[in-house]
């Protein structure tokens, strides 16, 4: 029955799209990206000329005014195999056209060249290439896709904004919706990040400091009872010196949760963001054993657990810690999702997943800059490499990605 279903929805695609065929502002759109077509060889060449092929094998991006074969393109042009240059397209659209907030901007971004991807990705067992169309969805969410659209009249900035709104029971699939959405502006909205005030601190007592900097946590809690500074002044500075982990583990043990003026899920997902896996694994651990399965049980106002703060140091406390080369989250990741038990298939309030993001960051080669992992490095769809605990129908649903 779904296998009839499935076959009805690539026929009315089909259809649908060669309808679209005759729409100047939905044609021009997908020749904005026609040098990405034709490296893909997204054109049907039978009954072309040699001259025609070559034209085609050449063809530049359409630019108003600019000399383009605008009749051939159009014949030519195989629609269905060519639908994800629109998401490419629309990832190349600076936010800031389509609206007046300044933190909807990204730069303009054109898609990697299928040679990069397939060298990068030889080892992530991705059974789909993003440009193929099942990567961003199945044939009925490019149908809804198509509608809003044309609902649009294919202008980019409606079409931006219809995207931005779309919710899960839009028919649009999480990937392609992702392209509009405000995740990419993870700093936002992490209030509980902001009860850990670490622009504050200020200096210590030279003598605090001297014992702070040592890691000593006997040394530590002597000292603070000679000097004049409270449990909550100290535990500013701690939570800025990721050398100081073991005497902050000592402090939660040893003081009441209401002497750090911060509950300890506030100081997990701060130590999650900010600190590296070597300094931010005992205090984690420290947690778990003081609030156990507060690490896995976790979730923000938009229903997302600890895995989308990691990376997060990226866009928070730069002067703390500074953006690095590498895979250097590699280690947490693996820590929350094969030890602690979190689950990249869990969807939020908005029907995202984080193995959804992690995918779309590594088609548009920002894996690095956004969430600190290299392009080698297999996708969180690749359960065998993560050893994700359970994530049943979630994971089956998302494992050609």
């Amino acid at each position: 029955m779904q296998h009839r279903a499935d076959n009805n929805s690539t026929a009315q695609l089909i259809e649908a799209l060669e309808a679209l065929r005759g729409k100047k502002r939905f044609m021009v759109l997908l020749a904005k990206g026609a040098d990405v077509l034709a490296e893909q060889n997204y054109f049907r060449l039978e009954g072309l000329s040699a001259a025609e092929k070559q034209q085609l094998a050449c063809c530049p991006r359409y630019r108003q005014g600019k000399e383009f074969p605008w009749e051939l393109f159009c014949r030519a042009v195989d629609l269905p195999r060519a639908l994800p240059t629109l998401l490419w397209l629309l990832y190349g659209v600076p936010r800031r056209v389509c609206s007046k907030d300044p933190h909807d901007y990204m730069p303009d971004v054109w898609p990697l060249s299928q040679k990069l991807w397939s060298a990068s990705n030889q080892q992530h067992l991705v059974r789909i290439s993003p440009f193929e169309r099942a990567f961003w969805g199945d044939d009925a969410a490019w149908l809804a896709l198509l509608r809003l659209g044309n609902a649009c009249r294919w202008g980019v900035g409606a079409l931006w904004n219809a995207l931005k709104t779309a919710g899960p029971d839009s028919g649009l699939s999480p990937r392609m919706r992702i392209v509009a959405s405000r995740v990419w502006v993870k700093a936002d909205a992490n209030p509980s990040i902001d009860a850990v005030e670490t622009n504050t601190y200020g200096l210590l007592d030279p003598l605090l400091a001297e014992a702070v900097n040592s890691d000593t946590p006997s040394r530590v809690i002597i000292t603070l009872d000679m000097c004049s500074h409270t449990t909550q002044e100290m535990f500013h500075y701690l939570t800025n010196r990721t050398l100081s982990a073991r005497v902050l583990c000592h402090c939660l043990r040893t003081f009441p949760e209401s002497a750090f003026h911060a509950t300890f899920l506030d100081i997990l997902v701060y130590i999650v963001t900010t600190w590296t896996y070597e300094a931010a694994k005992p205090v984690i651990l420290t947690i778990e054993e003081l609030r156990p399965g507060s690490t896995r049980d976790y979730r923000d106002g938009d229903g997302r657990n600890l895995l989308w703060y990691v990376g997060q140091n990226i866009h928070l406390n730069h002067f703390i810690m500074p953006p690095r080369e590498g895979a250097y989250n590699l280690d947490m990741f693996k820590f929350l999702v094969g030890t602690i038990g979190l689950s990249p298939f869990e969807a939020d309030k908005y029907g995202y997943t984080f193995a959804d993001f992690d995918a779309v960051v590594a088609v548009r080669g920002k894996r690095v800059e956004t969430i600190g992992l290299t392009p080698d490095i297999p996708l969180f769809t690749s359960r065998a490499y993560w050893g994700e605990k359970d994530c049943g129908a979630a994971e089956a649903a998302n494992e050609q990605g």
